[in-house]
């Protein structure tokens, strides 16, 4: 028995050897994991305030085209208004230009038909009798005022502004 019991604290020495083993080996194991888990947590921290950053980041940056959207829609608001006013007064312009030549085509008219005109022949009879008696087909007596040189400038421009004019159509 004695034996027996030798053979049995022996055995159990040799469990408890082993268990205290597999014990120092779980420990070593939890140490490890614990360090793995505590790195982890560590990593797992740094890209959470990598993203945070990021994040920050993205917001600023969408604040800023927000910020650049809001005023490339003003200047566009801006620039439709200019357009409108560039289209008013230029209809404005077409309008005044068009009473103008009216206007200046009319004083065409009267200085032509005052030129044709007996007062007018009489008042210049010299100049008529030569221009009566000339070759010329042009019979017509050109006036003495300063009329006719702005009613010259007056057709060379209608004439450059209609050439303009059918251009752009």
């Amino acid at each position: 028995m004695e034996d027996d019991l030798n053979h049995r604290i022996s055995i159990l020495e040799n469990d408890a050897r082993n268990l205290k083993a597999q014990l120092d080996a779980e420990v070593v194991l939890s140490k490890r994991l614990h360090d793995s888990l505590e790195e982890r947590n560590r990593r797992i921290a740094g890209i959470e305030q990598v993203l945070k950053n990021a994040v920050e980041l993205t917001r600023e940056k969408i604040e800023a085209v927000r910020i650049i959207r809001i005023d490339c829609e003003k200047e566009v608001a801006r620039m439709a208004q200019i357009r409108a006013l560039e289209r008013n007064a230029l209809d404005l312009s077409e309008t005044r230009i068009r009473e103008l030549i009216g206007f200046l085509d009319g004083i065409d008219a009267g200085a032509k038909k005052l030129y044709a005109s007996r007062r007018w022949r009489f008042s210049n009879l010299g100049t008529w009798l030569g221009r009566l008696f000339s070759f010329s087909k042009n019979r017509t007596i050109p006036g003495y005022w300063r009329i006719d040189k702005f009613l010259g400038d007056y057709r060379a421009w209608h004439t450059r502004y209609l050439h303009r004019k059918d251009l752009k159509n």
